[in-house]
C-alpha cells in the first residue's frame, strides 16, 4: 500500500495540476486506469487488476466486476474529499 500511495505521488500528484474536482476526476480516472494495469516485477510481473483476478477466480465478467469496483472506490474518495480540495 505505501508503494502504491509512493507512486501515485511520484506519477500523478507531483505533475498534475487541477482547476476543478471534476478535472481530477477525471485525470485521476485516467491515471488509476493506466496503474492498475501496468505490468509490476513485485506481483509477478502481472497488473494488479491480473492479480486480483486471479486471485477471485479468471472469468471476464470478473474482471470487469473488479474494474468497475475499482473506478467506483476511487470516485467515492474523491467525492468524500471535495470539501477539503475546494477549501481556500
Amino acid at each position: 500500500m505505501e508503494r502504491s500511495h509512493r507512486n501515485d505521488q511520484r506519477y500523478f500528484y507531483d505533475w498534475e495540476k487541477f482547476s476543478s474536482v471534476y478535472e481530477l476526476n477525471q485525470k485521476l480516472e485516467t491515471h488509476l486506469s493506466w496503474s492498475n494495469n501496468k505490468a509490476m516485477r513485485t506481483l509477478a510481473w502481472k497488473s494488479p487488476l491480473d492479480r486480483l483476478a486471479f486471485f477471485l477466480g479468471s472469468h471476464h465478467l470478473q474482471t470487469q466486476k473488479i474494474r468497475f469496483f475499482i473506478y467506483t472506490m476511487s470516485l467515492t474518495v474523491i467525492s468524500s474529499s471535495k470539501s477539503f480540495l475546494l477549501s481556500p
